[in-house]
């Protein structure tokens, strides 16, 4: 009788156990007994950086240890475990649709199967991209790019990350409905393609840019285009971190991706990474000095007060047009955004000290 009290007992420590391991490891298991912003509370209790560093942590895909990535689930979730911002992924349907999607193709994280340019907006829209994530989730669409903006807050920071291809034309429309909705001072435009952030550039000079970048060989071409910020991977500043050195010496904030341990964060930000880009999401402890002096707030010269209070995107209510806006709002582009001139010369911009602008 003792020995099967005592492997009831054992049977259910083993339960907890994994319960609070969660996704060691950088990936969630599907069928964990926490999920989602539970699993996020968890995780901010194990994964903690003292009050007084000024570090900003962005949800990479939504915090995507704890969510279903690139869904709006992800994003109001990462709102609510306290991220300074936001990060998802852009790709373009067969139709020329923006929805959220980081892979080239549907089958890892929703119930289709095929490349994400030959499905038309109509066909994503039936595929479930959240039930994949473990049974604790229902059914959820794939996003178009409005409804990612209608899940962020008034005053927080998102970073469209636009996969390759990413024709002209379409970083146009982006631009477009990030200009209808008059979120510019707390968007940035990231991306592997300099030429992506050139073109950007070009039809706004309010959203910021991220160059995605291995190596310093691009930082004098990304520091011209103004209000610019460089992303490089965390190997590369824990191997190299005279990086950070010689992009701050540019006037250009540096950020780090993806990090997922503590000790890579307290390693970054020691190189002077001011932003980390992690599928976790980290709580806060007191120093052992004492509460901090310091604050955690976007700074001035990052995040300019914007010439119109900040304002909630309204969530859809009839079918969307083409870019997800919907259809009754979209009677022609917003005057006053430029043609891009990629080859040609591009619209004088404001002077600016080429320090990143971005939301929270």
């Amino acid at each position: 009788m003792m020995a099967l009290a005592f492997r009831h007992r054992a049977g259910l420590l083993l339960l907890c156990m994994v319960a609070a391991l969660g996704c060691r490891g950088g990936s969630v298991e599907p069928e964990s007994a926490l999920t989602g912003v539970a699993l996020g509370e968890l995780w901010k209790q194990r994964m903690r950086l003292e009050t007084n560093d000024s570090v900003l942590v962005v949800a990479h895909r939504g915090f995507a240890c704890c969510f279903p990535e690139n869904t709006t689930e992800a994003m109001r979730g990462a709102r609510a475990l306290g991220s300074d911002g936001v990060e998802v992924d852009v790709r373009l349907t067969a139709d020329g649709e923006p929805i959220l999607m980081h892979d080239a193709t549907v089958d890892r994280t929703t119930d289709g199967s095929g490349e994400v340019r030959r499905f038309k907006l109509s066909d994503i829209r039936t595929l479930d991209a959240c039930s994949w994530f473990g049974r604790r989730w229902r059914k959820c669409l794939v996003p178009t790019l409005y409804e990612a903006f209608a899940a962020t807050a008034a005053d927080q920071w998102i970073i469209l990350e636009l996969k390759r291809p990413f024709p002209d034309e379409a970083v146009r429309r982006v631009l477009e409905l990030v200009h209808e909705l008059g979120i510019e001072h707390r968007t940035s435009i990231m991306s592997f393609d300099l030429a992506v952030l050139q073109t950007a550039r070009n039809l706004s000079q309010e959203v910021s840019v991220i160059h995605l970048v291995a190596n310093t060989g691009q930082l004098d071409a990304l520091s011209a285009l103004g209000n610019a910020m460089v992303m490089f991977h965390k190997d590369t500043v824990l191997a190299r971190p005279q990086v950070v050195r010689a992009a701050r010496d540019r006037g250009l904030v540096v950020g780090a991706y993806t990090v997922r341990k503590v000790a890579e964060a307290r390693a970054l930000i020691a190189a002077g990474v001011r932003v980390l880009l992690s599928d976790f999401p980290f709580g806060r402890i007191e120093p052992p000095s004492g509460p901090a002096s310091g604050s955690r707030a976007v700074p001035k010269q990052i995040l300019p007060a914007p010439d119109r209070p900040p304002r909630s995107v309204s969530p859809p209510r009839r079918r969307r047009g083409r870019g997800g806006l919907p259809s009754s709002r979209r009677r022609g582009a917003r005057p006053g955004m430029p043609r891009a001139s990629i080859n040609g010369r591009r619209p004088a911009r404001p002077a600016t000290t080429g320090v990143l602008r971005c939301g929270r």
